[in-house]
């Protein structure tokens, strides 16, 4: 069972669980403080984080990849083959959610749910702030009072900036900048909601 299947097996199971909730699925976003990339990203009530391991994947970067994630991820679901399985579970933190692929009765992929994804303890907030681009940080600073002074500011400096303003707020509006952003609603594997 190759990547390609796996990730449209869990677009298919997101769009039918999300249906009738505001949510997003996206591929392949960049976790900037990391040099690393989310293989799916769901945004919804929290931000889910997709790593895939088919079998003809190797667990060289996984370690890595689980660190980058813990960055930004409020959970992490590893979605990983049979052959892969043990390994790769004893490689990811024990917050992190697992569902083995296996060949469904048709020759796609089945998933079946291993363990449950926790909250994730430390996530990085400066991190969490990299998902926003420029333009939404200074949008998000304008919601939160203003941005005087900032508005020849750097990205790390409006990132701190809005770290420091946000405060318990900062996941929110993170979802929410990320739920509307136009090009990932262009691109989303799965999407529903209103504005």
């Amino acid at each position: 069972m190759r990547d390609t299947d796996i990730r449209r097996a869990v677009a298919a199971l997101v769009a039918r669980r999300q249906a009738d909730r505001e949510h997003l699925l996206v591929d392949e976003v960049d976790v900037r403080v990391a040099s690393r990339r989310i293989d799916l990203l769901l945004v919804n009530r929290t931000l889910t984080a997709f790593e895939i391991k088919s079998d003809f994947d190797t667990l060289a970067r996984l370690p890595d990849q689980a660190k980058a994630y813990g960055l930004v991820a409020e959970r992490a679901l590893l979605v990983v083959g049979h052959r892969h399985a043990e390994a790769a579970v004893s490689a990811v933190p024990g917050w992190w959610g697992v569902w083995i692929a296996s060949a469904g009765p048709r020759g796609g992929p089945r998933l079946h749910p291993d363990r449950r994804p926790q909250r994730n303890p430390e996530p990085d907030p400066e991190a969490v702030a990299g998902l926003l681009l420029r333009d939404e940080l200074l949008a998000e600073l304008d919601h939160l009072g203003g941005r005087r002074g900032l508005g020849a500011a750097g990205v790390d400096e409006l990132r701190r900036e809005l770290v420091d303003r946000a405060g318990d707020a900062l996941f929110p509006l993170v979802r929410r900048q990320l739920l509307w952003r136009p090009s990932w609603r262009a691109r989303a594997l799965s999407g529903a909601g209103r504005r």
